[in-house]
């Protein structure tokens, strides 16, 4: 008789997470549009097929009381640990330790930082960089009472010292991973927030992994350089999946560079028309990535938005930001997004070390004239394990990466602007924009026919854009 595995629960957790009411997130936005963790739901996959009993829990949809309930009928507990949730993720695993679980932490700031979670006797193990293989192999060696060391991506502590096992390379075939186990997540309570508060329902899924490029604000540690794509029968086989179980109103591709390999977004379009699937889908591109063609089969396809990171209208600061483009390039490729009836996103940042005054108002330009369907500005963050953060280390005003927020202020003395300065630049700039993004709806028919047929779904953005 082939033994019973032990009972896992993989945690994503949300601010202070064992508090007796439901996190209340910094952002409205948070609470009412809220994302399933694909982080752990890979992960479930991937322990479920070997056979493991596995509970997934989002803290951001739990109360203190369900959140300890649920780690204490656990025998291993598994914490994801973004920077920006690192404390709250040592809050969890100091409950679970006191309950008697076996404790294991991954992703960004576990692999940035080890040390961190291994200094406090609450954590067992450390899983560094893609977690999937990582865990399985750690598990059954748990199970079997083996030697946990021998596994490749873990570091836990000997003898009062922190060891590390070797790297464990990127995994080459994306195509061998399982879609994420979101069965195991409560789907329908985040489709129906988006659903109440939207009037439409949106998912998300990942078709790549690792980008080349070297943009100093962004962090690496899970997925690395290496680009790695799946193939594009297996995109379209999660995609049909997620129409069939779930009937989202929207798709997003969260890749960070979904259009990087431009022989595979035909592959997908192709795959998508051939099979007559019907969804909207959004998807992240760089600007220098875009073509008339590929556009065209993408909105073909089913493509509804693409969203660049522009970060600047000024080339003085995409060139410290080391993004390897041009403002023509954002110019020429929202024209042609546009022009093959796809509405453009811009995500921008304001606060980049070196920038002045004269900086934003280019940035300010480059959003009035190339007027985007949809913004959204954040302050520039040096998260740990960036260049940035190698940069600004020193100048951090808060110095816990838990207390950051990309939309409310800078978290370092810049050295041209002051914090009052970069907010109210942050603010006239979305206000200028609403303002004039509304005179464009009011006085295009056609815009008004699409607000009309779902007033819901665009009603929730402005109500998004007011809140700035």
């Amino acid at each position: 008789m082939e033994a019973i595995k032990m009972k896992t629960l993989l945690v994503f957790p949300g601010k202070h997470p064992l508090a007796e009411e439901p996190n209340s997130p910094r952002h409205s936005w948070e609470r009412e549009r809220p994302v399933p963790p694909l982080g752990i739901a890979y992960l479930g996959a991937m322990l479920e097929n070997d056979g493991f009993t596995v509970s997934l829990l989002d803290c951001n949809l739990s109360n203190g009381d369900s959140t300890a309930r649920q780690i204490e009928q656990a025998d291993v507990v598994g914490i994801s640990a973004p920077s920006i949730f690192a404390n709250d993720a040592l809050d969890l695993a100091r409950y679970a330790k006191q309950s008697g679980k076996t404790v294991i932490v991954g992703g960004p700031h576990a692999t940035i930082s080890p040390s961190f979670f291994l200094e406090h006797d609450c954590v067992d193990f450390v899983i560094r960089g893609e977690g999937e293989y990582t865990l399985l192999e750690l598990l059954n060696e748990i199970e079997r009472d083996g030697d946990c060391e021998k596994v490749r991506g873990v570091s836990c502590k000997r003898e009062e010292k922190i060891v590390h096992s070797p790297d464990r390379p990127p995994i080459e075939d994306l195509d061998s991973v399982p879609f994420p186990a979101r069965h195991l997540l409560d789907m329908k309570a985040y489709l129906r927030r988006w659903r109440k508060n939207t009037g439409t329902t949106f998912v998300t899924m990942i078709t790549s992994r690792g980008c080349p490029y070297s943009c100093i604000f962004c962090s690496k540690e899970i997925f690395g350089r290496a680009y790695r794509t799946r193939s594009a029968r297996n995109v379209i086989d999660e995609v049909q999946l997620l129409v069939n179980d779930y009937a989202p109103d929207f798709i997003l591709f969260n890749d960070d560079v979904f259009a990087l390999d431009g022989r595979r977004v035909f592959e997908i379009c192709n795959e998508m028309i051939e099979r007559k699937i019907r969804v909207d889908w959004g998807c992240e591109s760089r600007v220098d990535n875009i073509e008339p063609g590929m556009l065209r089969s993408m909105r073909k396809a089913g493509c509804r938005r693409i969203a660049f990171g522009v970060e600047s209208g000024s080339q003085r600061v995409l060139d410290f930001l080391n993004k390897k483009m041009t403002v023509e390039q954002i110019r020429s490729a929202t024209r042609l997004a546009k022009r093959a009836g796809i509405e453009v996103t811009y995500y921008v940042i304001i606060g980049t070390p070196c920038e002045t005054q004269e900086d934003i108002e280019l940035t300010r330009k480059l959003v009035s004239d190339e007027k985007p369907d949809y913004l959204s500005v954040s302050f520039f963050t040096p998260l740990p394990g960036t260049q940035a953060w190698q940069i600004l280390e020193n100048n951090l005003i808060p110095r816990d990466p838990d207390q950051f927020d990309y939309f409310n202020s800078c978290v370092f003395k810049h050295e041209n602007l002051s914090l009052e300065e970069l907010k109210s630049a942050r603010i006239s700039i979305l206000e200028e924009f609403r303002m004039k993004a509304l005179l464009r709806y009011c006085s295009s028919p056609r815009k008004i026919l699409r607000v009309l047929r779902r007033p819901r779904l665009y009603w929730s953005y402005w109500k998004w854009m007011l809140n700035v």
